[in-house]
């Protein structure tokens, strides 16, 4: 499929464009060599083709919604070699977003907490876990939350390790270990899916008031309120395919939706936090994998955290 002028080094190398100056007074323009993933140089900005961008973000779409569902449905090797590949590609720009702030020392810290957090996904996948390793897995969570605030540079590194390596677990946990796994993880794809594409139609459609304008300025109320109802029609229309009422369904895609544009913004405030826009240009008019799985990240870990925390919560 043709994109134009686009090569591999040009969507690996593609510069990370920097947002305004965040509150705590960090300048927007940082070193030249620092601009770039994996530093290269960075290009000269060119005037915005909105359809030509809009275009290329649909056919990449196209390209990487089927492809998803394939993996899913197919399992084994090929679920293991897409889930590792996007988790490299992961650990990559979030390494290459945090080093902006960073120094060398705290860059240690990422790679030894990627191989031990890697494990534990590892075991999730194949073993499944308790409650303790869930409340222990949100404590380090909250842990690594509260260093970011603080800008403790080296425990962001760590925080990385588990941003990345938990969700992919549980998605390889929910294929594998859940009754019709896979179909499931289908259908989560398809509301989250859904939630994204509402989002950015309605947002950019109707515009309106903005949702959060100090972490994402681009999306709208009526973007937020356009993504959940379209999530819960589409729902709604997929309930007759299952055993489940109307209701039951259509609160599952609601609160599927909140997640998703939970996880999104969860995203663009890290990236606030480190001053950049695009996680990487590897995903040709989405940036890259960090900001093209946001939505689905934050949603596997929440269902995966709730499975774990019902059974443990029980009385009897």
């Amino acid at each position: 499929m043709y994109f134009g002028r686009i090569s591999i080094g040009v969507i690996w190398n593609k510069p990370l464009i920097h947002s305004e100056p965040v509150t705590d007074g960090t300048e927007a323009s940082l070193q030249a060599e620092n601009s770039t993933f994996m530093g290269a140089e960075p290009e000269p900005s060119k005037p915005a083709n909105k359809n030509n961008e809009l275009m290329v973000r649909l056919v990449a779409g196209l390209i990487m919604a089927p492809l998803g569902i394939w993996v899913v449905l197919m399992g084994g090797f090929w679920l293991a070699a897409a889930t590792a590949v996007c988790a490299v590609f992961a650990a990559l720009e979030w390494s290459r977003m945090v080093s902006m702030k960073a120094d060398k020392k705290a860059g240690l810290v990422f790679p030894a907490s990627l191989v031990l957090l890697a494990g534990i996904s590892i075991l999730i996948a194949h073993y499944g876990f308790g409650y303790l390793a869930i409340y222990s897995l949100i404590g380090a969570l909250l842990i690594s939350i509260a260093a970011i605030l603080m800008k403790r540079s080296a425990i962001s590194y760590g925080f990385g390790a588990l941003y990345v390596s938990f969700p992919f677990g549980a998605f390889v946990l929910i294929r594998n270990e859940w009754t019709e796994g896979g179909v499931f993880l289908i259908l989560v794809m398809g509301l989250v899916w859904t939630t994204d594409i509402a989002a950015f139609l309605a947002g950019k459609g109707f515009g309106g008031p903005r949702f959060s304008p100090n972490n994402s300025p681009n999306k709208t109320w009526t973007g937020v309120l356009g993504a959940m109802f379209c999530t819960i029609v589409a729902g709604l229309a997929l309930s007759r395919f299952t055993d489940h009422s109307l209701i039951h369904f259509g609160v599952f895609a609601g609160v599927i939706s909140i997640v998703a544009q939970f996880g999104d913004l969860m995203e663009s405030w890290w990236k606030r936090q480190f001053g950049v826009k695009d996680t990487s240009g590897v995903i040709p008019g989405h940036g890259g994998v960090l900001d093209r799985l946001d939505s689905l990240m934050a949603t596997v870990s929440v269902l995966t955290v709730c499975d774990a925390l019902i059974p443990a919560l029980r009385l009897s």
